[in-house]
């Protein structure tokens, strides 16, 4: 336990910075570059997302999950994973540098193909780090993992930023993203160093790694479709600024969410993993990290919310208003995503791929019926995003309540754990209070309603939570403290 809460004190801090780092960059971006580059980027972004479904194979992950019985036994696993991920990221490398004149000549967009090309270094550039990376999770040592991310974040923005002032345009994305990977890859490669032996290969551990692989392969697929299934029609039947705005919103509604929740994932499979054996121990703390993320980002999430326009105009300029509405529509979607994420890696974590694969796919076709025979209704792209998030989440929450079921419980006990009721109801409070706020203040400086706005939220916030839930704040502190530190006595000295 000390090494997953010493973990995620690491991803939480590392992230929360990059995530500083890349949102200034993105800031820097969006007023040098225009919607249809973001579009050409959207297209290319499809392709690419593709290629890495296929890369992504989850080898490594059987390696995470797999109970290790001794030296030799991991000896074999690891060479043979690193080879048959060699293999993997070379071939995808020709295939989607070759493919990107195909995928150009579709488009009619030459800088398609341009950033197709550059983005499929990548898989030569990660490949070799991949396995070691692994090995540290195995360890739950994660800060060589966190030092890493942030400085391909730091790197790889300020890459961006340099190139799209002199005029790179949508490719500074991809020259970017390459030189981001590369430090990032030569910090874990130097943090850890995996010896391969090329003599050596088992074709048990082959087929069992294989067999895995094949099944998160599935429902990977499944996933990229159902990820990026909205996307393709979006750049089917909108124009290349509409697509920009659609992705423009849909990135900058997630960038909390990708920059302190997602990161942890790597963190929560390994700890599903090592203590699968204990359902009731697991439960406690995914709910309790449940109730964490939900009310720590809740305020936050209603800022942007309300004043998403304002803060729209100001950031980003008047020419991205096209996405404030969109952006408001997946603000709440990865709110609500973010509730049960901790559970969407226990199918995985108790080796169970075949079930995600499964449930990506049903989740696909649903999908791609819905979308397509909403578009032959209407062009509306609001209700376009609206019928994407709503499918995205039912299918999210019903991946959460079968993890559950195979520790033997179910959702609505899940619910109950992390005070979902009581989150909905502090909401709904907060909700009201930021209506009479702006009725109260309609002809005050909008700066100034902001400014009371984070005040009312945030003190609402912490009084609720400290005199109201005092008991379940100091159990979701203390996955990332230990009941010793100086925080926690303090909080415990007035409980």
């Amino acid at each position: 336990m000390p090494g997953a809460r010493k973990s995620a004190q690491y991803i939480f801090l590392g992230n929360l910075f990059s995530k500083l780092i890349t949102f200034i960059g993105s800031i820097v971006l969006a007023r040098i570059l225009f919607p249809e580059d973001y579009g050409y980027l959207l297209m290319a972004m499809i392709v690419t997302g593709f290629a890495q479904t296929l890369a992504n194979m989850g080898f490594e992950n059987y390696y995470l999950q797999e109970i290790i019985k001794d030296k030799e036994h991991e000896k074999n696993i690891l060479n043979v994973t690193f080879k048959m991920r060699i293999a993997l990221n070379t071939t995808m490398f020709f295939i989607q540098f070759f493919g990107s004149y195909f995928v150009a000549d579709y488009y009619q967009q030459a800088v398609v193909g341009e950033l197709l090309r550059l983005f499929s270094f990548n898989y030569l550039i990660t490949g070799f780090s991949v396995i070691n990376l692994f090995i540290l999770r195995k360890k739950l040592n994660y800060k060589p993992e966190t030092f890493a991310n942030v400085s391909r974040d730091i790197v790889g923005t300020i890459v961006k930023i340099i190139l799209a002032v002199m005029g790179f345009g949508v490719l500074s994305f991809a020259y970017g993203a390459l030189v981001g990977n590369l430090v990032r890859s030569m910090i874990i490669f130097f943090s850890q160093r995996f010896p391969f032996e090329l003599n050596i290969w088992d074709s048990n551990e082959f087929k069992k790694i294989l067999y895995f692989g094949k099944h998160s392969l599935l429902g990977g697929v499944g996933n990229y479709f159902s990820t990026y299934i909205d996307k393709v029609l979006i750049t089917k039947y909108f124009s290349a600024s509409e697509s920009g705005y659609y992705y423009f919103a849909n990135t900058q509604s997630s960038t909390l969410y990708n920059y302190t929740v997602y990161p942890q994932s790597s963190l929560f499979l390994s700890y599903i993993a090592k203590y699968k054996t204990n359902p009731e121990r697991l439960f406690n703390v995914l709910s309790k990290l449940s109730y964490m993320i939900g009310i720590l980002s809740l305020p936050l999430m209603l800022f942007l919310l309300f004043y998403a326009e304002p803060i729209f105009q100001l950031v980003f300029g008047e020419k991205w208003n096209g996405s404030i509405v969109l952006f408001q529509i997946f603000l709440v979607y990865n709110y609500l995503k973010v509730l049960v994420f901790p559970l969407t890696g226990v199918l995985t974590g108790f080796g169970y791929p075949q079930i995600v694969s499964k449930l990506s796919i049903i989740r696909l076709v649903v999908l791609g019926l819905s979308l397509t025979m909403l578009l032959q209704i209407t062009s509306n792209i609001y209700f376009y995003a609206l019928m994407y998030v709503l499918i995205v989440l039912l299918f999210d929450w019903i991946k959460g309540a079968l993890g559950l079921k195979i520790m033997h419980y179910t959702l609505l006990t899940y619910l109950y754990k992390m005070q979902f009721i009581s989150i909905f109801l502090i909401a709904l409070l907060q909700i009201t209070i930021l209506f009479i706020l702006n009725s109260l203040m309609a002809h005050e400086n909008i700066f100034f309603q902001m400014l009371f706005a984070v005040f009312i939220l945030s003190v609402s916030t912490l009084f609720i939570t400290y005199f109201f839930q005092k008991h379940q704040l100091l159990s979701g502190l203390e996955l990332f403290v230990s009941s010793n530190h100086k925080i926690m006595r303090v909080l415990k000295k007035y409980e």
